[in-house]
């Protein structure tokens, strides 16, 4: 299989985008680090806990949703705590 090349931005369109984030909000980082620090601290008293990803468009009757729905229920019911995106 032949190795795919990366995508390399051209360079002065590179120095400008990390300029336009720097005078947009010098301090976006900041406060990305801090929800950072607030969600693992969240999830430090969790415990066991385990995570399903999926997608809120699936239907409710979908044979992969009541799979993962029973899939859930018997996790939690051995004491692990249940993570989901909570879509609607």
């Amino acid at each position: 299989m032949a190795k795919k090349k990366p995508i390399v931005m051209n360079r002065r369109r590179e120095d400008k985008y990390v300029a336009d984030l720097y005078a947009e909000d010098p301090w976006r980082i900041f406060r990305i680090m801090g929800e950072f620090v607030e969600g693992f601290e969240a999830l430090s008293k969790i415990g066991d806990a385990i995570t399903i990803f999926g997608s809120a468009r699936t239907p409710k009757d979908d044979k992969y949703y009541l799979m993962a729905e029973k899939t859930a229920y018997l996790l939690a019911k051995q004491g692990y705590a249940i993570i989901t995106g909570g879509g609607q």
